[in-house]
């Protein structure tokens, strides 16, 4: 995670934890080298590890998301190269150096080949979804800024409403499920 910079592109995937999908690295929450901070290192059955911090979200089997601090012997991870969810064989908690917190486009990472969220449970509250929703506009602006597009190209757009995730501009009105800007 050290390593990664804005602009790098790296693996996750797909929701439901079958293909694999690139994503750009948008901006980061913690980029903190010296910062010793409690984890939770979770270990499947298949090897697999992965530390975060307690409020992290992970995906898991039939629930979507649950913070670190929630995760149990019972739930199973997605991991990647296998076509089926993992269960979790242990978790332990420790403290660890060092804090980063990449955000994507896609608002999901692979971490040693396990399928994680972006985004942690914080004083702002809400799902991964909510997050994901809430750093919209934040993924927008790099875009633009990368695209060089006047912010008068998107003035149509009126509201976002991550609730039912419907989006109303001037004259149509769109639904779905929105991942990417």
């Amino acid at each position: 995670m050290q390593n990664l910079a804005a602009g790098d592109h790296v693996l996750t995937m797909s929701d439901d934890g079958k293909r694999f999908v690139a994503s750009e690295v948008a901006f980061f929450i913690h980029a903190e080298m010296n910062r010793t901070s409690l984890f939770y290192t979770v270990t499947t059955v298949s090897g697999h590890q992965i530390s975060v911090t307690p409020d992290h979200y992970i995906r898991v089997e039939n629930n979507g998301y649950v913070i670190a601090s929630q995760l149990t012997l019972n739930h199973s991870l997605f991991v990647t190269h296998l076509n089926y969810p993992v269960r979790i064989r242990s978790i332990k908690k420790e403290f660890k150096m060092g804090l980063f917190s990449p955000v994507t486009f896609a608002g999901t990472i692979l971490v040693n080949d396990v399928f994680a969220s972006c985004y942690c449970l914080n004083n702002l509250r809400g799902t991964h979804y909510e997050k994901h929703h809430l750093y919209a506009p934040f993924r927008l602006w790099i875009l633009m800024s990368l695209a060089d597009i006047p912010a008068k190209a998107v003035h149509r757009l009126l509201v976002i409403n991550p609730l039912d995730e419907t989006i109303l501009t001037d004259d149509v009105l769109v639904t779905g499920t929105y991942k990417y800007f």
